[in-house]
């Protein structure tokens, strides 16, 4: 990584910095109640082209400042934690009140995998069929998730992805040329499409 500084704890320039990728880790307890953090999020990042990954193990986590910066954040990225599963579905409950079950479907399709997430698109002007996706690095397969309610009959998912294809039923699934599958759970429709996924940090850069 070119031009790259590590640092223990905050750098002491960091409200002067411009144009750069801070990723902050193993620092929940210090900055959760740390004003500096809770400025970056709020005023910082945007006016000065900043790029902030903070990695926490607890979402919820007492600091006073932490519901600032969550509410904050433009991206929650997600991994399995078998731990405690009681904070994704309070996060569940907050961002779908009435779909808790389609959320923690949701949740535990996109982190079945070792190493897989579920991002989270809290942007404001972001469509909100496209808020919860996983698979968005190269390489990978891109997955949007939708509530099974947004399509009402299996004829109405046909006719989404009938332009494509290669299309057949197969086991409760919608296989498209191996390269994209469509499965559908009681509550939950995952669409796996072909087209290249708009990148989450484009909003971000220069």
């Amino acid at each position: 990584m070119k031009n790259g500084e590590f640092h223990e704890g905050l750098p002491s320039d960091i409200h002067t910095l411009l144009n750069a990728l801070i990723v902050i880790d193993d620092l929940m307890s210090e900055l959760s109640s740390d004003t500096k953090l809770t400025k970056l999020f709020t005023k910082g990042g945007y006016h000065r082209n900043l790029s902030i990954i903070f990695i926490v193990q607890n979402i919820f986590h007492k600091g006073k400042e932490m519901r600032d910066i969550s509410l904050n954040a433009h991206y929650l990225f997600l991994f399995k934690n078998p731990r405690d599963r009681s904070q994704i579905m309070h996060l569940g409950r907050q961002l779908y009140p009435s779909q808790t079950k389609f959320f923690r479907e949701v949740y535990e399709d996109a982190t079945s995998k070792p190493f897989s997430y579920l991002l989270i698109d809290l942007i404001p002007d972001t469509d909100d069929s496209l808020r919860l996706r996983s698979g968005i690095f190269p390489g990978d397969k891109y997955c949007v998730y939708q509530p099974r309610s947004s399509f009402p009959s299996l004829q109405v998912i046909r006719a989404a992805v009938l332009d494509f294809e290669g299309f057949q039923i197969s086991a409760g699934s919608f296989i498209i040329k191996e390269l994209a599958v469509c499965a559908v759970h009681d509550d939950t429709f995952c669409g796996r499409w072909l087209f290249k996924p708009p990148h989450p940090f484009e909003l971000l850069e220069p």
